[in-house]
């Protein structure tokens, strides 16, 4: 009998917070305010980056959140980590192959901030495909070595098998394969000498990297890069020349590599907010749903503001929408409302996050997270993962059919930011997830991405969605199940953080 009668109000809830609809002006008052110039774009340790966490905090106290801290007011929200920058001097670093030298940022480009040394095999394309009678791997040990390999693939004409050369010549492919040769990084020879491609566009891209530097969070492992870039001409003091090739280049031992970068580091204060809608099942209320956003952006790049009205204002002005409409929900599972700092630059507020979590890991159930949810075709959202046959999770099943009811189509774009977002990080410790994202465009990271262009009745119905999912998972008898990591580890491209590369379309 008493679980009828809490069956019969749980249905209850449902249908009176269905009657709750997004606050479309109030959508719009949090994106504008959040990518305002005076956030200064919000990135993080920055000023501006501040002033965005005061505002987030306010909505959550406004919200009714509970902090988990008792201090009262909007400070209880912060959770407090730091992060340390090392930043490479490329002048006073040491890089030679053999006997020799190469210049850091003209000759060799890198973001690794650690010493290395270690014989360097020339391995042609470095290419691994017996199927298409090319394998570069044949007969070689090459444990513990760097591999330096020509980027790209050889220019064969072989129409029945264009896909696998393609998929062959891919820097991820190569990247894998080195791996499990057990090599101890790559070494890239580019090819295309012109300022919009190759070589020139890495040197412009880690150029900036290099007066940014490389992150870690304090008393954290650092990320380092197993990968190098050379350019075709230091490659020639090497005596190595590209030529056409119709069948593997015999491997040179190129001598040893010394890497002995020079260093300054400094340490970046940051935080992220998290607050709760306390479940009430005395079974169920010490599990927690995430449901997660980042606020920070790219501040100011080149002199220009970027103001990240879609990346990610509007994700984050999405989860303080939810959190306002969850008020009242009481839900069996409690509801753990999460923003972020740290996204664009690694990850690394989320990282901290399951580093130190305000609750025990095991009691977090899954992670929804909200970014870049306000540009494109209104009736269209796209979520990861997406494509993993029979095997995408409970949270994606029970997306698909929420949106089905709400005239909304889920697509499967976001498969190819499976790594580039902060539900990603909670997917490396098992818990399930899975990304809202509204898709790409012209805008991304760019100081045009501007509020103006907000469409914020399809942010509107991302929040309705996201406000039903995280209500369904907070009820369900059973906790969700996400997938298994074998089932998503072939989408990992083992590439250091970098800025885009290619601009968005």
């Amino acid at each position: 009998m008493r679980k009828c009668v809490y069956f019969i109000a749980a249905i209850n809830t449902v249908f009176c917070l269905g009657a709750q609809e997004p606050d479309l002006p109030r959508i719009r008052k949090d994106v504008y305010a959040l990518a305002d110039p005076g956030m200064e774009g919000r990135a993080t340790g920055t000023e501006g980056q501040r002033k965005a966490l005061a505002y987030i905090s306010r909505g959550f106290h406004e919200a009714g959140l509970v902090p988990f801290k008792e201090l009262g007011g909007v400070d209880a929200y912060a959770l407090p980590y730091v992060l340390v920058r090392t930043r490479l001097d490329a002048k006073a670093s040491v890089v030679s192959i053999g006997k020799v030298s190469l210049s850091l940022g003209e000759d060799i480009l890198t973001t690794r901030t650690s010493a290395a040394s270690s014989e360097v095999v020339f391995i042609g394309y470095g290419i691994h495909a017996p199927g298409l009678k090319w394998d570069d791997y044949v007969g070689q040990e090459l444990k513990g070595r760097w591999l330096a390999m020509w980027e790209g693939k050889p220019d064969i004409t072989d129409r029945a098998n264009t896909e696998l050369w393609n998929h062959a010549g891919q820097t991820e492919t190569k990247l894998e394969w080195a791996r499990k040769a057990g090599a101890a990084g790559c070494l890239f020879i580019q090819v295309r000498p012109d300022k919009e491609a190759g070589f020139g566009r890495l040197r412009l891209f880690l150029g900036r990297f290099a007066k940014r530097g490389q992150l870690s969070l304090k008393g954290g492992a650092v990320r380092e890069s197993q990968i190098m870039w050379m350019s075709a001409e230091a490659a020639k003091s090497l005596q190595l020349e590209l030529r056409p090739l119709q069948k593997p280049e015999p491997p040179r031992n190129l001598g040893p590599l010394v890497y002995l970068p020079k260093i300054t580091m400094e340490e970046i204060s940051s935080s992220n907010l998290a607050g709760v809608i306390p479940g009430i099942s005395p079974e169920l209320k010490d599990d927690f749903i995430v449901l997660s956003a980042h606020h920070d952006h790219l501040g100011l790049e080149g002199g220009k503001l970027h103001p990240g009205a879609d990346d990610n204002a509007s994700g984050t002005a999405a989860i303080l929408e939810v959190a306002r409409l969850l008020k009242d929900s009481k839900p069996k599972r409690s509801i753990l409302v999460l923003s972020v700092s740290g996204e664009e630059i690694g990850l690394w507020g989320s990282q901290a996050f399951v580093d130190a979590p305000p609750v025990a890991l095991s009691r977090i159930k899954a992670d929804i997270n909200v970014d870049m949810v306000g540009r494109n075709a209104v009736d269209e959202l796209s979520v990861t993962p997406a494509q993993v046959e029979g095997a995408v999770g409970t949270l994606t099943r029970d997306a698909r059919e929420l949106a089905s009811t709400q005239g909304l189509k889920l697509t499967v774009e976001a498969d190819k930011y499976w790594t580039r977002s902060d539900h990603y990080t909670f997917a490396k410790r098992g818990i399930p997830c899975i990304f809202f994202f509204g898709g790409m465009h012209g805008d991304y990271h760019e100081p045009t991405d501007t509020p103006d262009k907000i469409n914020f009745e399809k942010v509107g119905r991302v929040v309705r969605l996201a406000r039903d999912l995280a209500l369904k998972v907070a009820n369900a008898d059973e906790q969700p199940k996400g997938l298994p990591k074998d089932a998503w580890s072939s989408w990992i491209w083992p590439l250091p953080y970098l800025p885009p590369v290619h601009k968005a379309r």
